[in-house]
């Protein structure tokens, strides 16, 4: 049995909605066809050279990392007033768009106003307030049953690890747990419709997991996930987001990607 079949009906919606970190959320209507891409007010990003490199030394193991720090990438550069959107969703089935614009900034947490878009640029009625981490970048997800997503792990630099891990609940109750590390590989250009960045990329892999019953026998089904973001230091979010779900035979269970597609910030002028 694949990691889909395991969790319809109601824990793959939760599990899409977790791997588009929330794309779809905002409204329950049926997802607006994509929009035509906005004028970009992205401009690309210059990066200072690194600096010296650091050693980092894991807990688990007497083994030394080299992590090369990364100017500006200390934590999240998000301000009040910024506005994101955002189009992707699961494979080329249901795209769709949304924007969240920053509220408040406030314990450690950023809020945003979230609200659909349809294909002539009009916002949905039914918006609503999301919350993020900003440690890590999570975004709030009821779907998550227990454990931290962690996206991002400030501050940043080339060669950082880390691992985290979560679980989410289906219908009849059971437990999906997921085990993840993470890595920044390098640092590259990526281009979207909102502009070209300079952004980190971040690879996340590992394995999922989840109790099934055959033949009167409780079995452990599980497979592998993997993800790619772009994340951009200047924005403090990601530019592009890729993840796919792997069943136990290697098989693609479900693809992801979110992109985004145009940027706004105040001027502080």
């Amino acid at each position: 049995m694949n990691l889909l079949q395991s969790l319809r009906p109601a824990a793959l919606g939760s599990l899409t909605l977790l791997l588009a970190l929330g794309l779809q959320a905002c409204s329950s209507t049926k997802p607006a066809a994509p929009t035509s891409p906005r004028p970009a007010s992205g401009r690309p990003v210059a990066s200072a050279p690194p600096s010296a490199p650091v050693t980092e030394t894991r807990k688990s193991n007497t083994e030394s990392i080299q992590v090369i720090p990364i100017p500006g990438a200390e934590k999240a550069e998000i301000r009040l007033g910024d506005k994101f959107w955002y189009r992707g969703g699961e494979g080329q089935a249901r795209p769709s768009t949304i924007l969240r614009e920053v509220l408040n900034l406030q314990g450690g947490q950023v809020q945003y106003k979230q609200s659909d878009v349809d294909a002539n640029g009009r916002l949905s009625n039914n918006a609503r307030v999301r919350r993020q981490n900003l440690s890590s970048l999570e975004l709030d997800n009821p779907a998550k049953a227990s454990g931290q997503v962690r996206y991002v792990d400030f501050p940043l630099g080339l060669g950082k690890t880390w691992s985290y891990r979560y679980q989410l609940k289906s219908k009849n109750g059971s437990l999906t747990s997921y085990d993840i590390a993470a890595r920044v590989e390098s640092e590259e250009n990526i281009t979207t419709p909102a502009g070209t960045f300079k952004a980190l990329r971040i690879l996340h892999g590992g394995q999922w997991n989840i109790p099934i019953v055959q033949g009167g026998e409780v079995k452990v089904s599980s497979g592998s996930l993997r993800s790619t973001i772009w994340f951009v230091p200047t924005l403090g979010n990601w530019a592009r987001f890729e993840s796919e779900i792997l069943n136990s035979d290697d098989s693609l269970g479900a693809k992801v990607t979110q992109e985004l597609i145009r940027f706004e910030r105040q001027s502080t002028n």
